[in-house]
């Protein structure tokens, strides 16, 4: 009992002491702050109800095809068949076997615009030809009405990739219809060092874009002659036509503003695999 009072005695001695040392007013707002705080800690840690998130889920969303929203792919107007085998004819003086080529260039069309394609085969395509490339037109299934078409613009010039799998239409198009070029490529092992996809609309400097872009990125076997790429994980973004860096023929590389995308192969198989 004695060492209790003692104690007792000894905390209101430091009370005491405390209260002369320090004056009433500040006191006061010393005791009220302590009180606050404790009612705050006691009311937080045992008051506190945690309210349960939800785990995240992705909104839905719909394709945007020309800005408008659309409920999924549209059901082929026509049958689906197989694109009827048509390779292309040699010539009276037969064809020689080329070394491979590090350059595919892609152009996605519609298989009804055979006009736009003739014209992309003279022009950008035969005043480049010294730039080791191959063109290439990617068109869905033609349908019906221009399978025949298509089959005897690939005899001629042998190079028409067909993705008969999927519908002619805008949808198609404009969602999975380049995706399955893709795919097309990787299932059947069409390798090049880069490939670049790009629509009937652009006119490519090639050789700008080769020289710019491509080039540095290859080396060449001296044993073979064969150009590797020294890049793996390479994506050449869009390029527009622009006066302030000149990308004007025959210094440039794109007209009009539409633009041009470019991968190194590695990424086109770790993308689709």
């Amino acid at each position: 009992m004695a060492s209790v009072a003692s104690c007792s005695s000894m905390l209101v001695a430091i009370w005491m002491s405390l209260s002369r040392c320090i004056q009433r007013r500040f006191f006061r707002v010393f005791a009220v702050c302590f009180v606050f705080s404790v009612s705050l800690a006691f009311h937080l840690t045992y008051h506190t109800q945690y309210p349960h998130h939800e785990p995240f889920e992705a909104p839905i969303t719909k394709p945007i095809v020309h800005g408008n929203p659309v409920d999924g792919l549209p059901e082929p107007s026509y049958a689906l068949n197989p694109f009827p085998h048509s390779p292309q004819q040699p010539s009276a003086n037969g064809t020689a076997d080329e070394p491979r080529k590090p350059w595919l260039a892609a152009v996605i069309s519609a298989a009804s615009d055979a006009e736009r394609r003739m014209l992309i085969r003279s022009t950008w395509m035969r005043i480049f030809d010294d730039v080791p490339f191959d063109g290439r037109f990617v068109v869905s299934n033609p349908g019906p009405q221009w399978t025949e078409v298509v089959a005897n613009e690939n005899r001629t010039f042998g190079d028409m990739i067909v993705l008969d799998h999927i519908a002619e239409d805008d949808v198609t198009a404009n969602t999975i219809k380049t995706l399955e070029f893709y795919k097309w490529l990787v299932d059947n092992d069409v390798e090049y060092e880069f490939i670049s996809k790009m629509d009937t609309d652009l006119w490519l400097n090639a050789r700008g874009f080769w020289d710019r872009f491509l080039l540095p990125r290859l080396s060449t076997d001296t044993a073979t002659g064969i150009q590797k790429s020294t890049v793996q994980r390479t994506v050449i973004g869009e390029l527009y036509y622009s006066p302030t860096w000149d990308l004007v023929f025959p210094h440039g590389l794109c007209t009009p503003s539409h633009g041009t995308w470019s991968s190194s192969w590695y990424i086109f198989r770790a993308s689709n695999t």
